[in-house]
Order: C-alpha cells, then sequence, then structure tokens
C-alpha cells in the first residue's frame, strides 16, 4: 500500500511497473486510513525530513502491529569515479540549498536524527544505520538523479533556469558518461520496532 498525498506522484507510481498487490491510495502519513495494528512494515524513503515527526509517529505507533517496524532513509552522499560529474552534481546541490534560501522557500528541512524515533516513544527499539549501495549509472540516470529531488523541481517550476541552479554544468559532465559506471550512495538509515 502507497500512501502518496501528491496527485502527480501517486499517478506516477500507478503507472510504474509493480506488482499487482501494489495499490496506492490519496493520503497522509498523517492519517492514511489504513486500519489500527494492520501493517507489519512502514517505510519512508527520501520523505522523513520533510515530515512533522509527531504527527507521522502518532500514525505510525497505531497502524503497526506489534513487533512491526518502521524503516525511513535518505541519501546523504553519492560519489563515481568520473569525478567532474560528481563534482558538477555536488555543485548543483549546494547552489539549490543558496537559491531556496535566497528565494525564501522555507529552506532546507531539518535532518531526521535518531532522536525524533526514540522521543515519539512509538517504539521499543530504535537504531540510526550508515548504509551504501553499489549501482551503475550513466549520464542520463544522473540528470534524472539531480531532477528527481523536489526541491530541484519547486525551484524550476518558479521559473529558476537550469544554468542558475547549475543543471547545464551537471549536464555537460553527465556527457562523459554515455555508458554505466559505478556508483556509491551512501544513505542514513532509521530503523525503529513497535
Amino acid at each position: 500500500m502507497g500512501v502518496e498525498p501528491n496527485d502527480a506522484m501517486r499517478e506516477f507510481a500507478a503507472h510504474a511497473p509493480s506488482p499487482a498487490n501494489v495499490e496506492y491510495i490519496a493520503a497522509s502519513s498523517y492519517a492514511t486510513g489504513l486500519a489500527a495494528q494492520s501493517v507489519d512494515i512502514v517505510t519512508a524513503a527520501q520523505s522523513l525530513h520533510w515530515m512533522r515527526p509527531k504527527d507521522l509517529f502518532d500514525e505510525v505507533a497505531r497502524i503497526l502491529r506489534p513487533g512491526g517496524v518502521f524503516c525511513a532513509y535518505n541519501y546523504v552522499v553519492f560519489q563515481t569515479p568520473q569525478w567532474e560529474a560528481a563534482t558538477a552534481f555536488d555543485f548543483v546541490r549546494e547552489r539549490k540549498k543558496e537559491l531556496r534560501s535566497r528565494l525564501g522557500f522555507d529552506g532546507a528541512p531539518r535532518p531526521p536524527t535518531l532522536d525524533w524515533l526514540t522521543e515519539s516513544h512509538a517504539f521499543r527499539e530504535a537504531r540510526e544505520l550508515v548504509v551504501h549501495t553499489v549501482e551503475e549509472g550513466d549520464g542520463d540516470r544522473l540528470i534524472g538523479f539531480a531532477l528527481s529531488e523536489g526541491s530541484m523541481r519547486t525551484l524550476l517550476e518558479t521559473g529558476v533556469s537550469e544554468a542558475e541552479v547549475g543543471l547545464d554544468r551537471l549536464r555537460e559532465a553527465a556527457a562523459s558518461m554515455p555508458e554505466p559506471v559505478p556508483w556509491w550512495i551512501g544513505y542514513r538509515v532509521w530503523i525503529g520496532r513497535r
């Protein structure tokens, strides 16, 4: 069950290849509409930092069965052996933060911490981990990765140009990656057991 309040994201997910038993509902993580103690696992991928911890964990505690698990993760670092591409990607991330601040967006959300889970009293145990994946990606995937972040989308939708945020530099560096190369993506993971 995918819980997503954003119509465009839900529509995209509904058309992506997925098993027949996957369903998406229009709801908030604060009020899912799911039955109490009805789920074994709740996940939040690249989204915990946008949520209000108290409201989220109240709902997670309500819907998780005893012994159920909450798991959230955010990527925190990206590296590829293509140094120019990695440098351009880092530049885009920093420039995005500067522009969002200058334009008066809410600013960068607070990064989640283990305290969010422990102070919620929703879990018997909670842990924070640092993990990484090794994947492969080419230049097109790198551009898609940069464009997939909601904070980037909102900047571009307000009229910020790709050049202002550094996407032109990233596209130039990505052009040198026509074939897939290794990527190392580091994640911070928060796990709570009900």
